[in-house]
């Protein structure tokens, strides 16, 4: 046939074909090849009509004259015919079973054997009716024929075979009949048609290396999508598992809250009434062990928050030593009750441009690890300028940490050397909410650590302009506030924590206002209004402390409020922050519940909504 088209891959390479890839042997390879050969094929015969057409119109034109024209142009028309019939067959839709792939092969190698004895036959009779010159010019004709179906049939040798044995054999035949010179001239044709054969077989072996590096790199494509489908399925469960333990977290969060919030409040109301010092003591020791388990639940927060995007960093320019001096101060007392040194060597004017609050909570939690995890020896706190950067250490000769441990230790809940999961080392959350609020901050934290020998810890941040500096000192207080004869309206739908809220209150000399739901608080403040609102976050029946907040600033407008919660969610979180509301988690100490108050009132700056 005429037409030349390259039959390899894309894929191929002269790499590729220097070193051709073994051919898979499975049942499902050799069934796409035998579908990719015919799709060659079908391609390729698409392509034949038009100049095998124009090729005979020449061949008739030579015949012509020593031929009869009628003969000529049926010819033409038959060999059409021929080569447009295998043209339409190819353009059938191509079932997909093995069986009949492997038959419509066969018939398209049929087609290419009708297709070259038409033409063979016809250049042959041809060949006998012209003189010398003009039957060198048809073989020539034929010849080239022959050469085109070298490359048009390369995925299927076959159907080479079958077309050129049946074009080339009676032109062959034709010469060798004109004597010795003639059959020189065929031996040389059929020579011809023996160095195309091994082309045709080199290119089907190409053809077939090619479409094995093809497969294999299809194999390996589905291979990685299962994995990776296998990877996105794992990630779907693993995020599935953590939604779920942040959600038992929440509920057990809040059950657990619940009465510590109610021992609380009891607690803080004895130790407001006279007793002897046995009771007293009763009630610090009931005091701290609330508080104890209140530290406890409250890491279990943070960390829900950091989850939930729910902090957001007040950046300011400070001054870092100062906070690292009162750090160092605060957790002395905390060292020597371990019987451990706690040294201090910070530089002056360590001005910083970060979150002051979050880099205590940062410093203060690695310090605490420090201590929790040191048996002997002691830590060191480390304040110091390089240049423009500063840089804040704290160096423990604790037990170390090994290598293959570095990344683990900032999972939530991992802990070294606890495997009796001991109170009093926490519950391993310290350095995972160091892990995020670093991030949050972009902070560098880098570890240095030895096995036996100790741990390093150190912290990377820019140095700011001291000119830029804002006072910060978290030791000023605002003057204590009045708080008598206040009306504080308490809504919580447990009896317990409201009766408790009411002693704590009256304790304080404010009046209280108690109430269940949203109905009961509307009527308490009825009749006098109400100077602020405690509510509980979750009610009965779905209701929330928000509703009821909402409620009451219909008709006491801007009236200050405070959400009481024992549930950590995420998305209870972001709840109440986007009100601007205060929030205080269960268990509340009555010092950090009369500080809210207070910093709820100064906030405000409203007199009684009455």
């Amino acid at each position: 046939m005429m037409q030349g088209t390259n039959a390899l891959p894309p894929a191929a390479s002269a790499a590729t074909l220097a070193a051709p890839a073994p051919l898979p042997a499975s049942e499902e390879h050799e069934q796409r090849l035998r579908h990719y050969q015919l799709e060659n094929l079908n391609r390729q015969a698409g392509r034949v009509p038009v100049p095998m057409i124009l090729a005979a119109v020449v061949v008739a034109y030579i015949a012509w004259k020593p031929v009869p024209g009628e003969l000529a142009i049926a010819w033409v028309v038959a060999l059409g015919c021929a080569v447009v019939w295998r043209g339409l067959y190819a353009r059938r839709p191509v079932d997909p079973s093995p069986s009949a792939v492997e038959k419509r092969l066969r018939t398209m190698v049929l087609l290419s054997a009708v297709n070259g004895s038409v033409a063979g036959l016809g250049a042959a009779y041809f060949f006998a009716q012209l003189p010398t010159d003009r039957q060198t010019l048809l073989t020539m004709i034929v010849v080239g024929w022959t050469a085109g179906a070298v490359s048009a049939n390369a995925a299927y040798a076959r159907a080479f075979y079958a077309y050129t044995l049946a074009l080339l054999t009676p032109i062959a035949v034709a010469w060798a009949l004109q004597g010795p010179q003639g059959l020189g001239i065929a031996a040389l044709a059929m020579l011809f048609l023996l160095i195309e054969t091994s082309f045709v077989r080199d290119n089907e072996k190409v053809f077939r290396q090619s479409f094995a590096i093809r497969y294999e790199n299809e194999l390996l494509v589905r291979k990685l999508e299962q994995q990776s489908d296998e990877i996105l399925q794992a990630k779907e469960s693993a995020e599935a598992a953590n939604l779920a333990k942040s959600r038992f977290l929440a509920a057990a969060s809040h059950d657990i809250r619940q009465p510590l919030h109610t021992i609380g409040l009891y607690s803080a109301a004895l130790s407001l009434r006279k007793a002897d010092e046995r009771s007293q003591t009763l009630a610090r020791q009931i005091s701290q062990a609330v508080t104890s388990l209140g530290s406890l639940l409250d890491s279990l927060l943070d960390i829900s928050k950091l989850d939930a995007a729910a902090v957001r960093p007040e950046l300011t320019v400070f001054d870092a030593a100062a906070l690292l001096n009162r750090l160092s101060e605060d957790l002395q007392p905390v060292a020597q009750a371990r019987q451990l040194t706690l040294d201090a060597q910070i530089e002056r004017d360590l001005y910083v441009h970060t979150d002051a609050r979050l880099l205590e909570r940062i410093v203060r939690n690695l310090m605490d690890n420090a201590i929790k995890y040191t048996r002997q020896g002691g830590l060191t706190l480390h304040g110091r300028r390089v240049h423009d950067q500063v840089f804040i250490d704290v160096q423990d000769t604790g037990v170390g940490i090994p290598p293959e441990e570095r990344e683990r230790i900032y999972e939530e809940f991992y802990q070294l050397a606890n495997a009796e999961r001991d109170r009093a080392q926490g519950l391993g959350l310290g350095l995972a909410i160091v892990q995020r609020l670093v991030h949050l901050l972009d902070i560098r934290l880098t570890l240095d650590s030895e096995v036996g020998r100790g741990s390093r810890f150190t912290l990377n941040l820019p140095r700011a302009r001291p000119l830029a500096a804002a006072a910060h000192d978290d030791h000023t207080l605002a003057p204590a506030t009045d708080l008598t004869g206040l009306r504080v309206l308490v809504v919580e739908d447990e009896t317990a924590i409201r009766e408790g809220m009411r002693i704590l209150l009256e304790g304080w000399g404010m009046q209280a206002l108690l109430a269940a739901d949203q109905d009961e608080a509307l009527r308490a403040t009825s009749a006098a209004g109400v100077d602020l609102v405690i509510a509980d976050f979750r009610l009965r029946a779905g209701h929330t402390g928000l509703e009821v907040i909402r409620a009451l600033r219909s008709r006491y407008p801007a009236v200050p409020a405070l959400v009481v919660s024992g549930d950590t969610a995420p998305e209870r979180l972001r709840e109440i922050q986007q009100e601007q509301i205060l929030l205080l988690h269960k268990p509340v100490t009555d010092a950090a519940l009369r500080q809210a108050i207070e910093t709820t009132l100064r906030l405000d700056s409203v007199g009684p909504a009455r």
